[in-house]
């Protein structure tokens, strides 16, 4: 585990804060507290290790951030009032690359994730991945997105009485003509 931050605690990152792991469920970032940063890069490299994992709490993320997670997922929220803002600006775009089951994802009923000027990429060498991936009630805004799939992507799926809001400029890339860009499951 890179940081692990528990229940009411508060850690700032300040600016070009770099976060590394490479072991087995070695996730980068793992709160139940507030945390800040800006200009993060959080670069994980083992199997099921995500880059940015809130399970309560508020994680805010600013311009110029890089999560890259080559097995795990990229952001995700999930148990009691967890929030991730990760918040590019046009000028320094914020991006998250992962290699396993979905960039961003909000899993429970009080889970949130919110971006801006967020650009998105899974590969998962041809196994299904998810751009942005909403469940059991979370909720996921962004402004500004660009999604890329590789073989095997689905750009945005929304399932079981969850939602995302997209607005502004968005962009879904697929790599084929027969991968789907967007999908809603009950």
């Amino acid at each position: 585990m890179g940081i692990n931050v528990q229940k009411n605690s508060v850690v700032d990152l300040g600016t070009n804060s770099t976060i590394k792991t490479n072991g087995d469920n070695a996730h980068g970032l793992w709160s139940f507290g507030q945390v800040s940063a800006n200009a993060l890069t959080v670069d994980v490299t083992g199997a099921a290790a995500n880059g940015v994992e809130v399970r309560g709490g508020t994680t805010t993320i600013g311009a110029d951030s890089h999560i890259s997670s080559a097995q795990g997922g990229g952001l995700v929220t999930s148990g009691s009032d967890a929030t991730i803002n990760f918040s590019g600006t046009a000028a320094q775009r914020n991006s998250i690359f992962s290699g396993g089951s979905y960039g961003a994802s909000a899993q429970t009923a009080t889970a949130v994730v919110n971006m801006q000027n967020t650009d998105i990429t899974v590969d998962r060498n041809g196994s299904l991945a998810l751009g942005l991936w909403a469940l059991s009630g979370g909720r996921i805004t962004g402004d500004s997105l660009a999604i890329t799939g590789a073989a095997g992507a689905r750009g945005i799926y929304a399932m079981t009485n969850s939602q995302i809001d997209l607005t502004s400029d968005l962009v879904i890339d697929m790599s084929t003509p027969d991968q789907m860009a967007i999908c809603n499951a009950t």
